[in-house]
């Protein structure tokens, strides 16, 4: 490759010699009809494509080859066929300078890159993810050295995907920037790029008056539906012994780590880092149950199984966790790893040597549940009933033991209730009882236990003969 091509910036010693047999992009004038079409259909122009690392494959001016930092790809603009140089490799993500590189702009593909470094956009650097929706380690630690990075992939469901996972990666730092509306969901289709958002900006200690409407909140602002679980908020299942409290937690766990329902719940992220810290299964029963539970999943999902942690597995734990040291441990291995949800299971083995009665305690959770709020990660808490519940099948918020702090800190709570007629040790059914601070509170549901399966309805379970206009429960 000739120094004037330099900044085509191919790394590869065998990649720049295959570059070298391509032919530098024509003016205007000389360029075919099928290239200048091109460049009509996608709001750019030949010095765009120069801009980015673009030549032509050969003399028939046809086919367009794109440089990157370890390979090179192909587009036919006539076809659209597209394929790539033999051994190419695209783990390392090709930056196209701007006038200002302490902003990144991320984008999915090449015409793209070409929009977005052009005269109509922000001037900043712009990073091309030559794999697509595909995020390598390397895209995250190139993306991580700018002051602000703007994920500007395509306004659609893989979109949406990647540019969570990069956000989820940079937390503080990463500001969603999609494509104007009926764009073909891509940046080459709109008129002008636009202003791109402001990034977060730290509020003053009083907001007044319109200006809190001027602040930008989260898309999706819960990870379930019916703001069962908001992305920096408190989830509650509570139930008496043998309720299957741990069979709903470790569900969700997978359901939020894949992006699957959770019962009559649409998950809202495609996938997320959840934390599973359990403290009364012994090792081997735990692991079945979390492998009959990623077995269950659809083969769409089962490679986002990865994204459920467990926190010292092998060890049986009791915590105190009033001590300070260990809230600190707990949200710096958590901030560390990108733990996005935390579910504790069951509450009452996080006491110490401190009974779990004492309204100290209780402060301590919910002080802890906080911390971990602000830190933006949501928190899931599973919670013995009292005896009374025992008796009378449980369902209600106040049989929750000596919780009344914890219960009225929490978001959203789920109680698990005993159906009419049915036995707390030899019924294998129970119904859920929801509340939703935030939103409409969802109809019961029931649920049950089938071997090593959990199986929902969509009606609770009412116990003998039900009549056509039984209530709920």
């Amino acid at each position: 490759m000739t120094d004037e091509n330099q900044f085509y910036g191919i790394e590869s010693d065998p990649m720049r010699d295959a570059f070298d047999k391509t032919e530098p992009i024509p003016d205007w004038e000389h360029a075919k009809e099928p290239l200048r079409s091109l460049c009509e259909r996608k709001n750019i122009t030949l010095d765009d494509l120069v801009r980015i690392g673009a030549r032509l494959k050969d003399k028939h001016g046809t086919t367009l080859a794109y440089s990157m930092p370890l390979g090179i790809k192909y587009r036919d603009v006539i076809t659209g066929k597209k394929w790539s140089e033999w051994g190419s490799d695209w783990s390392k993500m090709k930056v196209v300078p701007g006038r200002d590189s302490s902003k990144l702009v991320l984008v999915e593909g090449e015409t793209d890159a070409a929009r977005m470094s052009g005269k109509d956009g922000p001037g900043w650097d712009v990073g091309i993810m030559a794999a697509g929706t595909h995020v390598y380690p390397e895209y995250i630690e190139t993306a991580d050295s700018y002051e602000w990075v703007y994920v500007a992939t395509d306004d659609d469901s893989k979109g949406d995907e990647a540019a969570s996972k990069i956000m989820h990666a940079l937390p503080g730092k990463t500001v969603r920037w999609r494509p104007p509306e009926n764009t073909n969901h891509d940046w080459c289709g709109a008129d002008e790029i636009g202003k791109p958002p402001m990034p977060p900006q730290k509020l003053p200690a009083i907001v007044w008056g319109e200006s809190l409407h001027e602040i930008d909140y989260p898309d999706t602002p819960s990870l379930l539906d019916n703001a069962m679980l908001p992305d920096n908020g408190m989830l509650f299942i509570h139930g008496w012994k043998g309720a299957y409290k741990s069979w709903l937690a470790f569900d969700l766990a997978v359901a939020l780590a894949t992006g699957t329902p959770w019962g009559s719940f649409d998950t809202t992220q495609p996938e997320c880092k959840v934390v599973v810290v359990q403290f009364e299964l012994p090792f081997a029963y735990y692991a079945e149950r979390m492998r009959g539970l990623s077995h269950r999943l659809p083969e769409y999902a089962r490679e986002k199984y990865k994204n459920v942690g467990t926190y010292n597995p092998l060890e049986k734990m009791r915590l105190d966790i009033s001590n300070q040291k260990t809230q600190d441990h707990f949200l710096e291995v958590f901030t560390k790893n990108k733990v996005q949800v935390a579910i504790f299971d069951p509450i009452r083995r996080m006491s110490g040597a401190k009974s779990h009665y004492e309204q100290e305690w209780q402060s301590a959770v919910v002080d802890f549940s906080t911390r971990l709020n602000q830190a933006g990660i949501a928190v899931v808490l599973t919670h013995h009933d009292g005896k009374a519940a025992a008796r009378h099948g449980g369902g209600s918020m106040l049989d929750a033991s000596a919780a009344d702090a914890i219960v009225g800190a929490t978001d959203a709570s789920v109680s698990i209730a005993l159906p009419k007629g049915e036995d707390w040790e030899s019924s294998k059914k129970r119904n859920l009882i929801f509340y939703s601070r935030n939103a409409e509170t969802p109809a019961p549901r029931g649920f049950s236990i089938d071997g090593d399966q959990i199986a929902y309805h969509d009606e609770p379970f009412y116990g003998g003969d039900t009549p056509d206009d039984a209530p709920p429960i």
